[in-house]
């Protein structure tokens, strides 16, 4: 009942021991470019849906501004887009899920378009 290991079999253990404990972290190693690749490769294809879907300066600048905080008339203050374009935008894009519907007449998006690498135009400036 009690049996000892042999010196030697305790070696041969510690060395597979010590084997499958490298082919674990190796495997994690994969595991985790793999993770890498597939979030890479997600990012790429949301940036060109967000691409296709907001085509122009004007729907990036309102896309922004969805910020859960801001009601159509200050969105449209900043952008100078009319409060009916931002409206219909807004709706188009919630059933696209790029933005949610956060109650009070106010919407916010789902993701910054800096966070895809996409480039937002300055704002028209007010004259």
């Amino acid at each position: 009942m009690g049996e000892e290991f042999t010196a030697d079999e305790k070696k041969t253990l510690l060395a597979s021991l010590q084997d499958m404990l490298g082919a674990l972290e190796r495997q994690e190693a994969a595991i985790q470019e793999l993770k890498f690749w597939i979030r890479l490769d997600r990012t790429e294809q949301a940036k060109e849906f967000f691409k296709e879907v907001l085509k122009g300066d004007r729907e990036k600048w309102v896309y922004e501004a969805f910020d859960g905080k801001a009601t159509q008339e200050m969105i449209q203050e900043k952008t100078t887009v009319s409060q009916g374009q931002i409206s219909k935008w807004g709706k188009q894009w919630e059933a696209r899920g790029i933005v949610v519907d956060v109650g009070g007449g106010t919407r916010r998006k789902v993701i910054p378009l800096s966070a895809l690498g996409i480039k937002v135009p300055p704002l028209p400036k007010k004259g």
